[in-house]
């Protein structure tokens, strides 16, 4: 592609282009001689192409090229693999409807590389969105054991420890 180095605003062109054509009109008529029509025709033509030439010269022409280069993309998707992610709302795990969703309503470009990372108190790798997490990362419902009891809380249960307290 060709661009133009230099680039005159449009007062030259609205300027520059009357005042060139009256010079080329002055030129034609001011010549002296008994040339014939055809011959003066060819003439004028000549120097029509010569400021063409001499215009175009001064906008300074120059080739360039479109060098594109691409970058991969990289996504992270974050999956938050908590404890709270293991809470039932309307009757599904947080974390199947976090899953779900990445599975059916992420849509991410062919050409872009997934990465999947799960987190809880601490950031880790998945193979896919539905791996296990690692076994450190307290995504499983509490158990209960001998020492804690169960809360009752307006929003649910909740294991503690020490004594059993209605809030």
């Amino acid at each position: 592609m060709i661009e133009f180095a230099y680039k005159p605003g449009v007062l030259w062109w609205w300027v520059g282009v009357p005042a060139l054509a009256a010079l080329l009109a002055w030129s034609y008529y001011s010549a002296r001689g008994g040339v014939n029509g055809s011959l003066r025709t060819g003439l004028f033509t000549l120097r029509v192409l010569a400021l063409a030439v001499i215009i175009l010269c001064l906008l300074d022409p120059q080739r360039v090229e479109e060098v594109r280069h691409y970058q991969p993309a990289h996504v992270a998707v974050l999956l938050d693999t908590s404890r709270s992610m293991g809470w039932v709302d309307d009757s599904q795990r947080r974390l199947a409807v976090a899953r779900g969703w990445i599975k059916t309503q992420l849509k991410v470009p062919a050409n872009f590389s997934v990465s999947y990372y799960g987190f809880s108190t601490n950031l880790y790798p998945l193979a896919h969105p539905n791996s296990r997490p690692p076994p450190d990362s307290r995504t499983e419902r509490p158990r209960r054991t001998s020492r804690s009891w169960w809360v009752k809380t307006p929003i649910g249960k909740w294991p503690t420890s020490g004594q059993n307290r209605e809030h």
